[in-house]
């Protein structure tokens, strides 16, 4: 795990699991007004990483913005899936969904917002344009989504 902190915010480049030996839970966030928390690298998320992802989130302070980039597939289901993992004033700036193709190339196609999706705001709805093919590399193909968009979509705009 890389952290980076300019003056109040602070960037952690996580890798690897995310367990009960995460190095982000060290990390008491003081002051700050933004954390961004680039997830590229997350290979997976056990029930202890579920927990103490929660706990850290919670002593985020008040005001301060808390953005997630570049989130796995994996963190996406945990979202949907468990409630308080993505706090209220937390956002998902992009993340990965997967499509498959025929001829048996998978592939992770990086989906962000402001672009394929919008979270409600300004009286507006909100919005998911997600691409219902994207060309293989290996065949070129369409490949197609390997999901349930209504599954997926729920942080976007979650009940209550």
């Amino acid at each position: 795990m890389q952290v980076k902190t300019t003056g109040s915010k602070y960037e952690f480049f996580l890798e690897g699991p995310i367990s009960e030996k995460t190095g982000l839970y060290d990390y008491v966030i003081k002051n700050a007004t933004e954390v961004v928390v680039d997830m590229d690298k997350v290979t997976f998320i056990n029930s202890i990483g579920v927990k103490n992802w929660i706990s850290w989130t919670m002593k985020i302070p008040a005001g301060c913005k808390l953005q997630l980039s570049r989130c796995p597939f994996v963190i996406i289901n945990q979202i949907n899936m468990v409630h308080g993992f993505l706090p209220k004033t937390a956002t998902v700036e992009s993340f990965y969904a997967p499509y498959v193709c025929e001829c048996g190339t998978e592939a992770n196609l990086l989906l962000q917002r402001g672009k394929e999706y919008e979270y409600p705001h300004n009286g507006e709805k909100e919005r998911l344009d997600i691409p219902e093919t994207s060309p293989c590399k290996k065949c070129s193909k369409d490949m197609e989504p390997d999901f349930i968009e209504k599954k997926i979509s729920g942080f976007i705009n979650p009940p209550g």
